[in-house]
């Protein structure tokens, strides 16, 4: 959703559909990389709604299942389910988007990685294991625990000549653990609401929070699915680069 990526950056550009500079990168878990804008139009919206804001939780797997309740369909899909695989992770966001409710059918949603344990600070697991690394919540708050990069602040353009920078991640450690150097508590705890650019770690003032959310956190990981998605392979970029033209295309044999 934007960028310490941690920056809401570009928030005042609607051309762009960024927000304001949040902490910085696509590829982070920092607001920049996670919140994003969104539209909704068309001809079953009631009038009521119609130039107004929702800021109801809301992820991009809630499309399909949002859909497919316009649709009047099933959204379970049952092959899936007889080869074991879990059910879809949306839920149907119309009631809210239409109005029909003021809030919304999530007051939560975690935040997942495939740093595998290296995201936590560990060397456990595979390299692109799933790991639960954030959640946020419908009263604001966002617990973020672990390492995490493109830790940085960017500029109403980005990026320019003047940018500059290494990615260092960012360890806001593990509640439950001493806290890393330069932190007075582990975890690292923003109201978003009230700090969207995520510039104010209030961690140490909230352990309460800090732990009741770090719970969730362990709930949400337990029940992960983190199937094997397989490791880099260089006939990616071979075959891009020499058969298609520098555009990503089939490479296996």
């Amino acid at each position: 959703m934007h960028a310490r990526k941690r920056s809401p950056a570009h928030a005042l550009d609607p051309l762009r559909l960024n927000p304001p500079p949040p902490a910085l990168h696509y590829r982070s878990n920092w607001q920049g990389g996670i919140r994003v804008n969104a539209y909704a139009s068309g001809g079953l919206l009631p009038a009521s709604v119609v130039g107004t804001t929702n800021n109801n939780l809301m992820v991009g797997a809630d499309v399909y299942a949002t859909f497919c309740a316009l649709a009047g369909v099933d959204p379970t899909d049952a092959r899936a389910a007889a080869a074991g695989l879990p059910p879809i992770d949306g839920v149907n966001q119309w009631p809210s988007i239409s109005g029909q409710t003021s809030s919304g059918p999530r007051t939560e949603v975690p935040v997942g990685s495939t740093a595998g344990e290296a995201a936590l600070g560990g060397a456990g697991g595979r390299a692109a294991d799933t790991v639960v690394q954030a959640i946020v919540t419908s009263e604001g708050w966002k617990l973020m625990v672990g390492q995490t990069g493109q830790n940085i602040w960017t500029g109403p353009l980005y990026p320019n000549k003047t940018s500059s920078w290494k990615d260092v991640p960012y360890d806001c450690g593990i509640p439950g653990t001493p806290p890393p150097k330069g932190k007075a508590a582990s975890g690292c705890l923003f109201n978003v609401l009230t700090d969207p650019t995520e510039h104010e770690d209030v961690s140490a003032a909230n352990p309460d929070v800090v732990a009741a959310l770090y719970k969730r956190i362990q709930t949400h990981q337990a029940t992960v699915f983190s199937p094997y998605r397989g490791g880099p392979d260089p006939k990616a970029c071979t075959e891009a680069i020499n058969t298609w033209g520098g555009f990503w295309g089939p490479f296996l044999p």
